[in-house]
């Protein structure tokens, strides 16, 4: 997991760099379980992700009914 988090972390480090507003782009490290959670929620738009297959799988099970 660290390799994620890092990753994660300089691409936040890019977008503040960049000039990103703060609060348009954030870095959460959650299980598979609070990931599906998080993203079926109507108000997330985008989603970046770094992490294993099983995280993936995840993801697209929470996006599968919408695009985003």
């Amino acid at each position: 997991m660290p390799a994620v988090k890092s990753f994660g972390e300089r691409i936040a480090d890019a977008f503040r760099k960049a000039g990103l507003p703060d609060g348009l782009f954030s870095v959460l490290n959650l299980t598979h379980t609070d990931t599906e959670q998080l993203i079926r929620d109507s108000s997330i738009d985008h989603v970046c992700f770094t992490g294993s297959v099983s995280g993936g799988h995840a993801i697209q099970r929470a996006t599968g009914a919408r695009f985003i």
